[in-house]
């Protein structure tokens, strides 16, 4: 009688766990499995070694704190619809693959186990050996917004500042009250004011200035201000 071979995982699924143990290196394994135990050799089950000793199922723990939400894992090949997939199980939904009834729909399980602590994957045996990576990275790639600092807010714009008015000209001093100025700076002794003729010139400015400090409250130039 030949000796029946030793079980061994399918190269397709030791590739998936592979991928999963590398994403999330610290997840728990406590309910992860592939070979089945003797409750699953008194029925049919995909865990139960085939006659060349290959067994076409994972299962994988569902552990989202270290990086392993089965639901997510789910989606992402039920996304790729990858060709090596027999069926799934995950969280009371079976999912076929593409020679299943209507490939990659979810359907209500009706199995004892729901599936909430792990997903259970199995392979086509004509594919069971495909070592091509499985593009499950979507189910592992955390939200930016959860670690990330909100961007600082744009400064407002800043209006340009007015330009501040011109002070407004000094009105136009007529010449009858220069004239007058002229000629009470000169009684007064300032005789730098120069002559009377109604003209506002250096000279008369020069002597309404000095007017102004000696003689604060009592001088004429304030006139000319």
């Amino acid at each position: 009688m030949a000796k029946r071979p030793a079980a061994r995982i399918t190269k397709s699924l030791d590739t998936l766990r592979s991928q999963v143990n590398k994403l999330a290196p610290k997840r728990s394994r406590i309910s992860d499995g592939w070979l089945g135990d003797a409750k699953h050799s008194m029925r049919k089950s995909d865990h139960n070694p085939e006659p060349d000793g290959t067994v076409d199922a994972l299962d994988i723990t569902h552990d989202p704190k270290n990086g392993v939400d089965i639901q997510k894992l789910c989606d992402a090949i039920i996304a790729s619809k990858d060709r090596r997939v027999s069926y799934l199980i995950c969280n009371g939904k079976i999912i076929a693959g593409n020679g299943g009834p209507r490939p990659w729909a979810k359907r209500n399980y009706t199995g004892p186990n729901k599936h909430t602590k792990h997903l259970h994957v199995s392979v086509l045996d004509k594919f069971q050996d495909d070592t091509t990576p499985w593009r499950i990275e979507a189910a592992f790639v955390k939200a930016a917004t959860a670690s990330a600092k909100p961007a600082p807010a744009a400064p407002a714009p800043v209006a340009p500042a007015k330009p501040k008015p011109a002070p407004a000209p000094a009105p136009a001093i007529d010449k009858e009250t220069i004239e007058r100025v002229q000629q009470q700076l000169r009684d007064l002794g300032y005789t730098e004011v120069g002559g009377v003729d109604g003209r506002n010139g250096t000279l008369t400015a020069t002597a309404a200035i000095a007017s102004i400090h000696i003689q604060p409250g009592t001088s004429p130039a304030a006139s000319l201000t």
